[in-house]
């Protein structure tokens, strides 16, 4: 009988309904496309629908066991070690195989309470009571394997002394006025009672806590408890609540130690006396054959349990909540569905993120989740219900179990069958040996098992046979898909490609057809790539062109087609930036190299190399250089601040056997900065010196130099990178890109909140950065990424969360003004403190701000440490009369190289007192940021009125949008207001 069984079921798969032209409607889930089964063991069989709901025009796919109850396989409950543990279908199982059981299948069981994990109805394990309910559906299962649906209406009855007291349930949380509850080890380690209470702990001495049964036991103490017992294994505990009534109190009380207590179970339905395992279910779906009404409405993913009139079982998921895959289903079309599977009884189990669906097929040997949770991934649960054999594994071939049983290929597409031999009790035997196959209804199979369909739409069946024994796998060749999707290899779906010149990306392509999917090889597809873009092989390998371009890769199967746009750009690599210093260079008498930190000096971040030369008494000066390039890049670029003194500037170059040579880089006939790119003989391995030849009229000078890269063709990269970002739900989520470099390297981001750095997780494969901001406390903050690219382009993107608390303005003249958030969030920041006056705390924001309050807010702003800065000596002639309170904050903004003061007939002053003016205070702020951002020309009316030292800066900030002007006027040399200074920072942070 098992033989039959197993051979029929097995072979028992209908392909593509659309494609074969029978469709199946069901009025509960919609029109079939796609249906399987397979048999798990005797009388137990998996059946896969995926269906087509017209209504929402989307997806239903739906998975059951049909199980004939029978001695061999039968139904058990499980649970955690304990009823308020959760655990998860696959945990569960393996504890079962870990046992030595054979596990077939299962499904996830009852509703649980979330914040306890106890479940909801009743749980029978071994024919044991675990955890009681009187007034849930219930499903029960019999030894033999049979199963029933019905509300248990336990009754529990205590007796001692010759009165009896009820109990009003069994391992359930014990609530204010519920009555009298009965704990055991098998609840938890303690009762989990939060209010006063009597406990009565009693020792069983004969019987079992089973429905029909009695259990009798002595007292061992009776307590007046604040809260929660301890539960002694093997113990019961009687609890009560002190708010329930008074004679159910006085019943506990009542009680003496040595006295006998008997606790009898028994049930309206006399079914439930012979039950070996049971969960609850909450909702009946179907009564004799009827839906019941009233059911929840609501789309969703379920697991439902029904019972045919023969008393077979139908244990059923249906996925949901993953539009494009499965929508879910009502009760009501659960219902509706297994009465047109045959139920005439149908409770539901839990559903939504708790569905689950686990099998163990024959090549796997344990039990694996074949359904799609909506979570993502499984939900521990409370219980779960699985089919277990008991029979031992016989050694006697049964048939074969072909993987995969049920799949679609492309037309000409290959498919490879793998074979396992399975014995007579349904246990996998490994792989078989001497194995022959055939093919029915077109295409070809190897003797290996590989299948190759034939140029035409159909279904074929394979058939692996060996000593008279078989096994079946069906296959549907699809000509054309309805989409197909192309990846890069280990990684996400891709709808373009950005890559450097001879940049080689391994591409797979994916094909579904009514959002199933097909089998596939990458030769599978027609693969072709416009000439600009580059070349790609039958296999999806793509190489990208020798020189920047632009193009399609084209992925084709029969008349579907989808194209990938590709970018192809010169790659930068960074060789020096001087960030760290000059440590590069070596020592020379005729050339000297310092760090540079003046940011007139400064092309990119916040250093430069500033080279001191004399060619007197050679003619020419150089210094060792020490850099290493990175393999297969052909030129070089660096950008240098000429002196104008038309000499000339040279590189030596080593290559990789250590031969060197020079380069000529750039006549020194300019001031200011310049961006000199050249190409390098092949085989360059590293800069090996710098020198400069006297060509001019100057003998000597001084010439800076900052960020070097390399790049595999002739590539000067200007472009910031461009971050889009947003919050959502308490986190910032951003995109990063970059024209060249495609995203920014990791150390290269940065995060702030509020000016302090934040953590964040950051993906140089995708740019796609994320970070978990602090709780909300209803203020006002500020959040701001930083990236920069190889080439030393910065870029900076700021976001503000609302105060939700509008809370008190701390100044008395700010309600109202347009600097007034500025000058509350700099407040909270303790950066700006304000004056008091008679009318209290004022900020005075139309007020010119002297040099020392400015001094004192940059300070403040930077969250400086003045202890670093005290020992310092100031050397402007006016020192003394810097007011004391802003003492720290000039000597430490001075010593970072933001103050410098001026001149007056020669002598250096701070003019502590002196408004500053507009053009100052940008560039003061300016000398703040690193170098590195756009400098766009400025296209204000009063725009040539902006001091040549303070234009770089006053582009910056007019680039990042942090200065605007008014009425398309800028007024540098106004003197600027402290609600303006405000603003700035406000807008900086």
């Amino acid at each position: 009988m098992l033989k039959k069984t197993l051979q029929r079921a097995a072979a028992a798969v209908t392909a593509l309904a659309f494609l074969v032209g029978t469709v199946f409607a069901s009025d509960a889930i919609g029109s079939e496309i796609h249906t399987s089964t397979l048999a798990l063991s005797e009388n137990a069989t998996l059946a896969t629908g995926v269906f087509w709901s017209s209504t929402y025009s989307d997806q239903r796919v739906e998975r059951y066991i049909e199980y004939t109850p029978n001695s061999a396989v039968t139904p058990v409950v499980t649970y955690g070690n304990q009823i308020t543990d959760t655990t998860t279908l696959t945990q569960a199982a393996g504890e079962l195989e870990a046992q030595g059981k054979h596990v077939v299948g299962g499904v996830n069981g009852d509703f649980y309470v979330v914040a306890s994990g106890i479940p909801l109805g009743l749980v029978v394990t071994d024919g044991i009571i675990r955890s009681g309910s009187s007034y849930h559906w219930a499903v029960g299962f019999n030894a033999d394997g049979t199963a029933f649906i019905s509300i248990p209406k336990l009754t529990i009855a205590a007796q001692a002394g010759g009165s009896t007291f009820a109990i009003a349930d069994i391992n359930k949380a014990r609530t204010d006025t519920g009555g009298i509850y009965l704990f055991n080890s098998d609840f938890n380690d303690t009762t989990g009672n939060t209010q006063p209470g009597v406990d009565v702990i009693i020792t069983p001495t004969e019987g079992s806590l089973s429905i029909g049964g009695t259990v009798s036991g002595t007292v061992d103490q009776v307590l007046e408890s604040a809260g929660a017992v301890a539960i002694p294994e093997g113990k019961i505990i009687l609890s009560v609540n002190l708010k329930s009534a008074a004679d159910q109190v006085a019943a506990l009380r009542a009680l003496l130690p040595g006295e006998t207590v008997s606790i009898a179970v028994t049930a309206a339905d006399s079914r439930w006396n012979n039950v070996q395992y049971a969960t609850g279910a909450l909702y009946q779906l179907v009564s004799a054959g009827t839906v019941v009404s009233g059911l929840e409405a609501g789309a969703a993913p379920r697991t439902a349990l029904g019972i045919k009139a023969d008393g077979t079982a139908i244990f059923y998921t249906i996925d949901g909540r993953q539009s494009g895959y499965s929508i879910g289903a009502t009760l009501a079309q659960v219902a509706q569905r297994l009465i047109e599977l045959g139920c005439v009884e149908a409770v539901c189990l839990d559903g939504g993120g708790s569905t689950a669906m686990a099998v163990n097929f024959p090549d796997t040997g344990s039990a694996e989740v074949i359904n799609k949770p909506s979570d993502g991934s499984e939900r521990a649960v409370s219980t779960q219900i699985f089919l277990v054999s008991s029979q031992p594994a016989t050694g006697v071939l049964d048939h074969f179990y072909l993987s995969p049983y049920d799949s679609l290929v492309l037309t000409g597409g290959s498919v490879q069958i793998a074979a396992t031999s399975v014995d007579t009790a349904g246990y996998g035997m490994g792989t078989p040996a001497g194995l022959f196959y055939s093919v029915s209804g077109g295409g070809s199979v190897t003797s290996a098992g590989l299948f190759t369909a034939g140029a035409d739409a159909g279904i074929s069946t394979v058939t692996a046979f060996a000593g008279g024994k078989t096994g079946t796998a069906v296959i549907t060749a699809v000509k054309t898909p309805d989409s197909i999707a192309v990846s890069r290899e280990g990684g996400g779906k891709i709808t373009a490609l950005k890559l450097a010149p001879g940049d080689t990306v391994s591409l797979t392509a994916a094909a579904c057809i009514r959002y199933l999917p097909i089998l596939t090889l990458d030769s599978d597809f027609t693969w072709s790539a416009d000439a600009s873009a580059g070349t790609v092989d039958q296999d999806g390998t793509f190489t990208a062109a020798a020189k920047s371009g632009s193009g399609n890769i084209t992925v084709s199967a029969g008349d579907r087609s989808v194209s990938i746009p590709v970018t192809v750009k010169g790659s930068v690599s960074t060789v020096e930036g001087f960030e760290q210093g000059v440590s590069a260079f070596g020592s020379s008498a005729g050339m000297a190299a310092a760090a540079e930190s003046g940011a007139e000096h400064v092309k990119y971040g916040y250093e430069s190399a500033a080279l001191t030369y004399d060619t007197a008494a050679a003619g020419t000066a150089g210094i060792p250089l020490s850099l290493s390039l990175p393999g297969g890049y052909t030129h070089l670029s660096l950008w240098v601040y000429g002196d104008g003194s038309g000499n000339t500037l040279i590189l030596g170059i080593a290559d990789i056997y250590g031969n060197t040579s020079s380069l000529l880089v750039t006549a020194l006939n300019f001031t200011g900065w310049k961006q000199v790119s050249l190409p390098l003989p092949s085989g360059t391995a590293s800069i090996a010196s710098l020198g400069v030849i006297y060509t001019g009229a100057s003998y000597t000078g001084t010439i800076w130099l900052d960020q070097i890269t390399a790049s595999n063709e002739d590539l000067c990269d200007t472009e910031a990178p461009v971050i889009d970002a947003g919050i959502s739900a308490g986190q910032l989520n951003a995109t990063l890109s970059d024209t060249v470099d495609t995203v920014p390297l990791k150390a290269n981001v940065a995060v702030t909140y509020d000016g302090d750095a934040l953590s964040f997780t950051y993906s140089e494969s995708t740019g796609i950065l994320t970070a978990a901001l602090p709780a909300e406390d209803g203020n006002l903050h500020r959040i701001t990424v930083t990236a920069r690219d190889k080439s030393g382009n910065v870029a900076r993107k700021s976001l503000e969360i609302p105060a939700t608390d509008s809370g008190t303005d701390p100044f008395t003249d700010m309600p109202g003004h347009w600097a007034e958030l500025s000058t509350i969030y700099l407040y909270r920041q303790s950066v700006v403190s304000g004056i008091t006056t008679d009318a209290g705390l004022t900020y005075q924001p139309d007020k010119s701000m002297t040099r020392s309050e400015f001094a004192m807010i940059l300070y403040k702003w930077l969250k400086t440490d003045g202890s670093d800065y005290s020992t310092v000596t100031l050397p402007f002639a006016d020192a003394s009369e810097i007011p004391a309170w802003a003492l720290d904050a000039v000597k430490a903004t001075y010593s970072m190289g933001i103050l410098k003061g001026s001149k007056n007939n020669g002598v250096l002053t701070f003019n502590p007192s002196g408004s500053i003016s507009r053009a100052e205070a940008m560039t003061l702020i300016g000398r703040t940021l690193e170098r590195g951002y756009a400098e766009p020309e400025l296209t204000f009316q009063d725009s040539g009125s902006v001091p040549s030292w303070s234009l770089c800066y006053v582009k910056t900030l007019v680039s990042q949008q942090v200065v605007n002007g008014y009425n398309n006027e800028i007024f540098p040399n106004n003197t600027i207001s402290r609600g303006e200074v405000a603003k700035i920072l406000y807008s900086l942070t």
